[in-house]
């Protein structure tokens, strides 16, 4: 396979809105590294942020993993600020989760930092609550496989971010129900400790899988660190994420 095929393709039907059960056999991703550099293709420069999957109990067990995996984010796709529009319009079949969002101080190496938790932590600038939603021209991304939902940068949508709030804040977050109330009522519940090994696991290892794809991630870079919750469907409306006396919202239009 080449990315830029592989990225080509991803790109035309997201585009046109269209799905597919799975990828062309001549540009299939055959490793994480090939999806991950057909992801890269489709971004003009350095991604603006990257999302995490993998990270918690259920989406191990959706997709048979055993560490994170991963998808970069465009600009265009984050967008910070309590009761931020999404529009639907852009969107195949969007869901949406609730998620601790990470930034640093520095670059992050991932030669450097990968798998290095208490490097991690003292570099941690700020954290963010964040309504990520997730959207991929894949029907049934466990039938496709983790390569393929990599390729298609781990059915990045768009994230909104909540305010800004003091890296110390982690811990608190990490120790808080989450719970996640959609446009329709209905309420999705979790817990900040859904995130196996913590919030910063899930970037260790991903640094440790960019090793050779990428040379850093430029430190402001935002990072969605997986989800506290079940995704629900995204509907038009508000939809809020709440743990303790922190919140942020997002207008589904």
């Amino acid at each position: 396979m080449t990315a830029d095929a592989l990225a080509a393709f991803i790109t035309e039907h997201r585009r046109a809105r269209r799905t597919v059960d799975g990828f062309p056999a001549d540009i299939a991703p055959r490793t994480e590294a090939d999806g991950a550099r057909a992801a890269l293709a489709q971004i003009e420069g350095v991604p603006a942020g990257w999302k995490l999957g993998g990270t918690n109990a259920l989406t191990r067990n959706m997709f048979s993993v055993e560490r994170a995996y991963f998808g970069p984010l465009k600009a265009s796709e984050i967008t910070e600020g309590d009761g931020a529009e999404v529009s639907l319009a852009d969107l195949i079949a969007p869901k949406v989760e609730p998620e601790i969002c990470v930034a640093f101080t520095s670059d992050l190496d991932p030669h450097t930092h990968g798998g290095d938790l208490t490097a991690l932590r003292s570099l941690l600038d700020h954290v963010a609550l964040g309504l990520e939603i997730p959207d991929t021209i894949l029907s049934d991304p466990p039938a496709a496989g983790v390569w393929s939902l990599v390729a298609d940068r781990c059915a990045a949508g768009a994230l909104v971010l909540g305010e800004r709030l003091p890296a110390s804040t982690l811990e608190e977050l990490e120790g808080l129900p989450a719970v996640m109330t959609a446009a329709d009522g209905e309420r999705s519940e979790g817990h900040g400790d859904w995130m196996i090994g913590g919030a910063l696991a899930g970037v260790a290892e991903t640094l440790e899988s960019l090793r050779g794809i990428v040379e850093r991630i430029p430190a402001g870079t935002v990072i969605a660190t997986g989800g506290l919750a079940r995704a629900k469907p995204l509907t038009a409306g508000v939809t809020t994420f709440t743990a303790g006396r922190h919140s942020v919202s997002a207008k589904a239009v």
